[in-house]
């Protein structure tokens, strides 16, 4: 089996090649532009490892939740490719793949939770709970900026995310780190556990700030 994995849910893209014998994997720290950074980064990864895309037989993808544009392009692309190549498709979660970054690293030994945070915008975070083997505590939630303080860390819980130092200044006996992000390499040697469950979703736990124009038409620029 030959797994091409990436995630670019987050200010980062992570792109792997997984083959029987070897892994190939890159990572990009990214400000935006995703949707142009990421086929580029695939065909590079791919020429790297010296696989062709006809050599492919799985994808794997992050589907969020994280930024909306970046979580909507990581999952096109992951469509499109597994349509082309026909081919199956899987998805993990972000903060599972999050979750998998941590465990993947040394961790202190007084480490109880791991607790990974995102950007939600408007200054909140999406969070979930797992415990040190990766049992989830409960479903991933949105948390305002106006509760971190109620999560009620203790010296037993790490923080990992990108969000983890804003929710550390609430939560000061917390430890925490802001420099895992999800990896590929990992994401690719987990979807060979995971199960293809119909068309890849975005997960979204907060409805997007955008809305469709509702109020009384535009004025066109030539009335007269």
């Amino acid at each position: 089996m030959t797994i091409l994995a990436f995630d670019c849910c987050l200010a980062n893209l992570s792109v792997a090649v997984v083959t029987a014998t070897h892994t190939t994997v890159r990572h990009e720290h990214v400000d935006g532009g995703q949707a142009e950074a990421l086929l580029p980064l695939i065909i590079d990864v791919m020429a790297e490892a010296r696989v062709a895309f006809d050599q492919i037989t799985q994808i794997a993808v992050t589907l969020g939740p994280g930024g909306f544009t970046s979580v909507r392009v990581g999952i096109a692309a992951a469509r499109g490719l597994a349509l082309a190549l026909g081919i199956p498709a899987v998805g993990q979660s972000s903060l599972w793949a999050l979750y998998e970054a941590a465990a993947a690293a040394p961790l202190a030994h007084d480490i109880d939770r791991i607790v990974v945070v995102v950007p939600a915008g408007r200054g909140g975070v999406y969070r979930q709970t797992f415990s040190r083997d990766g049992t989830a505590v409960a479903p991933a939630d949105v948390v305002e900026a106006a509760a971190f303080a109620d999560m009620r860390l203790t010296r037993t819980d790490l923080l990992i995310g990108p969000a983890a130092e804003a929710v550390a200044t609430q939560n000061p006996t917390a430890q925490w780190t802001a420099e895992l992000f999800p990896r590929a390499d990992i994401l690719a040697h987990s979807a060979k556990h995971l199960t293809r469950s119909g068309e890849l979703r975005p997960i979204y736990l907060r409805a997007a700030d955008a809305r469709p124009h509702t109020g009384s038409a535009l004025v066109r620029a030539d009335a007269g």
